[in-house]
């Protein structure tokens, strides 16, 4: 386990994209070079349209993220409600399980809300402009094809970094949200072993 491992464990937070990772990701946006200027830009389109298919994927799940905010809310008021009214009727043992668990909880889907908000909020993306496709004075079809290539792939590179971040997100609000449901289970197991072991016989 690494240093990192036990920061996520708290508060997740993005980890540095490996060497070998990093080139991965980037050979998977390699285009399937031909030779033909033609088809280079049939295949330039064709990853415009996939990375534009990735993102609506992508903010479909932040959004659904955010679903987890009304659960902080009542996460927060049931612990609230159970330290001033009901603690007192419980052992010792079971309120800081209780207090610590649900709290650990509650900020585990606060991270995940945050990382959505980061992931959803306003991102520049490049498209191509009038500028960019209105032929210029005196240029030949072959440059003319070869600017708008140019153009396209740079759009598609660009793009593709924005839709990873999101992406990176993500990954965090899933991180956070694994370690609430994790969080979750313990605390299942271990109330209800204090409760077998609250109501074992006592000897006279």
């Amino acid at each position: 386990m690494t240093w990192h491992d036990l920061t996520d464990f708290i508060w997740p937070t993005l980890e540095t994209l490996k060497a070998n990772n990093a080139q991965n990701e980037k050979d998977q946006h390699q285009p399937q070079w031909t030779g033909e200027l033609r088809e280079a830009q049939q295949e330039a389109e064709r990853l415009i349209t996939i990375e534009d298919d990735r993102l609506k994927a992508v903010e479909v799940k932040l959004q659904a993220v955010l679903n987890v905010a009304p659960i902080i809310i009542t996460l927060v008021l049931a612990l609230v409600t159970f330290i001033t009214q009901k603690a007192q009727s419980y052992v010792a043992i079971s309120v800081v399980l209780i207090v610590a668990g649900g709290a650990y909880v509650a900020l585990q889907f606060l991270r995940a809300v945050f990382a959505a908000i980061d992931g959803i909020g306003r991102k520049q993306f490049l498209r191509l402009t009038i500028d960019d496709i209105h032929p210029q004075t005196n240029e030949s079809p072959e440059t003319y094809r070869l600017r708008i290539l140019h153009a396209q792939l740079s759009c598609s590179t660009h793009n593709s970094k924005v839709t990873n971040d999101k992406v990176s997100q993500l990954a965090l609000a899933h991180r956070a949200i694994k370690n609430a449901l994790g969080m979750l289970l313990f605390l299942i197991v271990a109330l209800g072993i204090v409760a077998i072991f609250n109501n074992l016989p006592r000897p006279t």
